[in-house]
């Protein structure tokens, strides 16, 4: 499905097996893995990873989520192993950032930052502290790429983004502690999005609610973001929302 719909990369996190899975299917799309630095050592992180990057022919990314002051000295152990690799088909590495010093450990040694769902409050904030840790790094922040994980719901109308939203428990639960969770039609979805973007947020990670009608969860968000990028212009016009699917039931959009 993401391969059809045209989304850039599946992430996943901590189920590695699932990874594997979904590499039988994805033909296009990049596939992540964020993983606890506490759960696997470097060497067996940059093992699984050869073998895997090799298989879906260099489409893998790494994320690496650790609370612990060991960080730095685990993610520069990675990149180290990860030099061995094949240099056009080397893993992107991606530091999950919720604190300062989390933030100047991506600035020094990954590709991009993550900042997790429930550590952002403010776009603009959260960049300016990756920019300051860039500044304290030396290391121009244009080389560093924000990613913001957000949980996200779109539907054809503001209660039907909400439905689905409440459906599944999990997601509810994710979208009450996480203030900056985008849910609505698609035109204020696409709002907070062009928000984001001007805030210097260079990646959107998605999580969406696990509902029968996922599809059209998918459709809305390519729409939004993939099938019409220049809409994410602030005064340009804004993405038309796919055709309902079959099982919509003949409501009108």
């Amino acid at each position: 499905m993401c391969d059809r719909a045209g989304i850039d990369i599946l992430w996943v996190r901590g189920a590695w097996e699932s990874l594997m899975v979904a590499a039988a299917e994805c033909r296009r799309a990049r596939l992540g893995a964020v993983l606890l630095a506490s759960e696997r050592t470097p060497n067996a992180v940059a093992d699984m990873a050869r073998t895997l990057n090799e298989t879906i022919e260099g489409r893998l990314e790494l994320g690496i989520s650790s609370r612990a002051e060991s960080l730095e000295g685990y993610v520069r152990e990675l990149r180290d192993l990860l030099r061995g690799f094949d240099p056009d088909r080397t893993p992107t590495v991606s530091v999950e950032s919720a604190t300062p010093r989390e933030a100047r450990v991506a600035a020094g040694l990954a590709d991009n930052v993550l900042i997790p769902a429930g550590a952002m409050t403010d776009a603009a904030l959260a960049v300016a502290e990756v920019r300051k840790a860039c500044a304290a790094v030396g290391r121009d922040p244009s080389t560093l790429g924000v990613a913001v994980e957000l949980p996200v719901s779109i539907g054809r109308t503001s209660a039907e983004a909400l439905a689905r939203a409440e459906a599944d428990p999990i997601f509810r639960q994710l979208g009450q502690r996480v203030p900056a969770s985008i849910i609505g039609r698609l035109e204020e979805c696409q709002e907070r999005v062009i928000e984001l973007a001007h805030a210097g947020v260079t990646d959107l990670s998605c999580i969406l609610p696990n509902v029968p009608d996922i599809h059209d969860v998918i459709a809305q968000l390519t729409s939004m973001v993939i099938g019409n990028p220049q809409a994410l212009t602030p005064g340009s016009p804004r993405s038309k929302s796919p055709d309902p699917p079959d099982s919509w039931g003949g409501r009108a959009p």
